[in-house]
């Protein structure tokens, strides 16, 4: 969602889904470290950053915490985008790119 003031154009939409990884890939460590069970835990227990081809498998493989954790972080992009929109007031809404 694209909107202009004066010659500023925001690209909301892109900016949360951007602010929406870091967020995944914390819950995901957090809750690793608590004990709980997910296919990306060796990877993380080694040191590896987690990065949005991990979690894309893990979701792939049914991984319950990765399900989870994105279905929570949607719904959040959700709220955001529902409350830019009241707050706005677009002609339209796109979605684009890769999530």
């Amino acid at each position: 969602m694209k909107k202009t003031f004066g010659d500023r154009v925001f690209d909301v939409c892109n900016v949360l889904i951007m602010a929406a990884l870091p967020y995944i890939r914390h819950a995901i460590e957090a809750q690793l470290k608590q004990g709980i069970y997910s296919v990306l835990r060796r990877r993380v227990q080694e040191g590896m950053p987690l990065t949005l081809e991990d979690i894309r498998w893990a979701l792939d493989q049914g991984d319950k915490l990765c399900v989870h954790i994105v279905e929570e972080a949607a719904e959040r992009i959700g709220l955001a985008v529902a409350n830019v929109i009241n707050l706005l007031d677009p002609a339209c809404v796109v979605f684009y790119g890769e999530v």
